[in-house]
């Protein structure tokens, strides 16, 4: 990033958002505050001289594709997947049960790939995550699984939580970094050096948060969920037949089935498509999965039918692996880098402690 004009320690807060609460519930983490980006000239270094960002940097550990926190609840150590595309923060039905929760009144449903799962209310006596310590935590209990790949995998951080912020997604690095900018406008927010692409992230509702992108895939409009708790990226089987691809096509071959929160597996496939492009960035000739999605999946009104509709496609955990990325919920953009490795995996994922490495002659900016 440079040297930033301004840096100084701010110290550690409590700043987690959980759930349905809309107040600050506690994670501690450690912040600095410093400037908007270096290297920036004429004009726009002016405009962009009174941006600062508050940093809270959130150390993270990866299980395969699994961006998760540790941490305890009421002393028993549990992870926490860090995961876009959950509307909302919450505690697995199975899980909550082991951890002897209280279960409180219904809220309503969740829905996710696999179906449907009730809501409800609990409150966890103590809650550690990232070092830091709150009491008498608010949490839902939601999803009919018992973990989310491990049995220690407990629940999930959702979009609501990481709305708040520009969330930087250093999965090489193992870490995420949460910022808060301060006068920043339009200025380029991008904190690492190097070639970089820029997208616009349609702008989302308090009541529905998913960072939803346009990108193309064989030249197509394709919509697409970033989601972080998506082991694969992976399109609709509808969208893969509107593309010329099915599970009965010649280079189609079937692979293990998806999880999802309520604990159903869903078919995939693996198939091949003749280009993939975001923003600038191109990838030539890719192998993407693709599967039934939307099976079992049923909406409670009808502007969540509407965005449910338009979604096409995940855009999971191995693209973000091969890439650094900027949700910049402030500025409804999205910054990314490819940083080597796979951008679509068709294979289990590299060890955690493995960095990138770009053998992908495919891939390519334009």
């Amino acid at each position: 990033m440079g040297t930033p004009a301004i840096i100084s320690e701010v110290g550690a807060i409590l700043v987690c958002l959980l759930g349905r609460v809309a107040a600050i519930a506690g994670i501690a983490l450690a912040g600095v505050l410093c400037s908007c980006l270096p290297g920036v000239t004429g004009t726009a270094r002016a405009a962009e001289a009174q941006c600062t960002l508050s940093r809270w940097i959130v150390p993270i550990v990866m299980e395969g594709n699994q961006p998760l926190i540790p941490g305890e609840i009421n002393g028993t150590p549990v992870k926490f997947l860090i995961d876009t595309g959950a509307n909302d923060s919450f505690i697995l039905q199975g899980a909550a049960k082991r951890l002897d929760l209280p279960k409180g009144r219904l809220r309503g449903y969740a829905y996710g790939v696999d179906g449907k799962s009730e809501i409800n209310d609990t409150i966890i006596k103590t809650l550690t995550l990232n070092g830091g310590s709150a009491s008498d935590v608010p949490m839902t209990i939601a999803g009919q699984g018992n973990n989310l790949g491990h049995p220690d995998v407990v629940g999930v951080l959702g979009e609501r939580f990481f709305s708040h912020y520009d969330v930087e997604l250093d999965f090489a690095h193992s870490r995420i970094v949460l910022y808060t900018p301060h006068n920043c406008a339009d200025a380029n927010l991008k904190t690492w050096e190097g070639d970089y692409s820029v997208v616009a992230i349609r702008r989302m509702t308090s009541f529905l948060p998913q960072v939803i992108l346009d990108l193309q895939i064989n030249g197509a409009p394709i919509q697409a969920l970033l989601d972080t708790g998506a082991y694969y990226s992976v399109l609709t089987m509808d969208a893969a037949k509107r593309l010329g691809v099915t599970p009965d096509s010649p280079e189609a071959r079937p692979v293990g089935a998806a999880n999802g929160v309520n604990g159903k597996q869903v078919s995939t496939w693996i198939g091949a498509f003749d280009s993939f492009s975001l923003g600038d960035e191109t990838i030539r000739h890719p192998k993407m999965r693709f599967g039934n999605l939307r099976g079992g999946y049923e909406s409670f009104n009808a502007r969540d039918a509407m965005t449910e509709a338009g979604m096409q496609m995940l855009l999971g955990a191995d693209f973000l692996r091969s890439h650094h990325v900027l949700i910049a919920h402030s500025q409804h953009r999205l910054y990314f880098s490819y940083v080597g490795g796979p951008v679509f995996q068709t294979d289990a994922p590299p060890p955690a402690a493995t960095a990138p490495v770009a053998p992908a002659a495919e891939h390519q900016n334009e």
